[in-house]
């Protein structure tokens, strides 16, 4: 029979494949979170019904913005990952693997990085309303640095709420370190102020050795292939965040391995 719709069938099949490739990679931080804060309120039987319910969908739908960030990420890594394919000697006949087409180097990687930055900015506004509601119990309809940092000016030293400003102003925020991991925030904000109001981000193509030893020209960011420099930049950085408030937030601390609900 005839495949009218073989052109549609390939592009969901690639979105089916890359939601099945993220669900295995955040579920198991997912679940942890998610138990923590029901662990929380478990502990704290005078909260109203109201806030529990307020903080579960503010949770569920910054997990939700942190779930689609990774599944654009995924998609970077396999053109990364096909383009080293390509060149490997070793392969040539034991896989196929979808040949190049014109234009589309840079073009794709240009687009899915704009489209992370868009996503990853949109997950610490959604995550940050959370914290301020959670912390607070003050909900905002919308979310920005300085909404957040003004939530936090007037709470008690050593408090929950002032353990989460100073995480914030120390690893996320930090205008002051020239380290990644304390100021991702701002590198984040800066690429999607630039791509969103200015102009269009340009990458930078360079020759980048592939994992089995082969060359090829790579788009790149600060010199990392994009799809690595988001990994490394935003996704890592925004991983070790929700891991690292846990025990603040919840008194729970993250035990790595597989989720188990005891």
């Amino acid at each position: 029979m005839l495949d009218l719709f073989k052109d549609e069938n390939e592009i969901y099949r690639g979105l089916q494949v890359t939601y099945q490739q993220m669900l295995g990679s955040t579920q198991n931080a997912y679940r942890k979170i998610h138990q923590a804060q029901e662990n929380y309120f478990k502990n704290h039987p005078t909260l109203s019904t109201k806030y529990i319910e307020e903080s579960r969908t503010l949770l569920e739908e910054s997990l939700q913005k942190f779930e689609y960030s990774v599944m654009v990420d995924i998609q970077m890594h396999s053109i990364r990952e096909v383009r080293g394919l390509r060149v490997n000697p070793n392969l040539q006949d034991l896989i196929s693997v979808p040949a190049g087409s014109y234009g589309e180097v840079p073009f794709l990687d240009s687009l899915l990085f704009d489209h992370s930055l868009f996503l990853w900015r949109s997950f610490l506004d959604f995550y940050m309303k959370y914290l301020v509601f959670f912390c607070t119990g003050k909900k905002e309809g919308y979310m920005s640095v300085k909404k957040f940092n003004s939530a936090f000016t007037r709470v008690e030293e050593n408090s929950v709420s002032a353990n989460v400003r100073d995480y914030f102003r120390q690893n996320v925020f930090n205008e002051k370190s020239e380290e990644k991991k304390s100021n991702w925030g701002n590198t984040l904000s800066s690429f999607r102020n630039k791509t969103a109001h200015k102009e269009l981000l340009k990458l930078t193509t360079m020759s980048v050795k592939t994992r089995t030893g082969q060359t090829i020209m790579e788009p790149t960011v600060h010199g990392e292939p994009v799809s690595y420099f988001v990994q490394n930049t935003f996704e890592n950085n925004a991983f070790e965040m929700l891991r690292e408030l846990q025990p603040i937030l919840y008194g729970v601390e993250w035990v790595p391995g597989p989720y188990r609900p005891d």
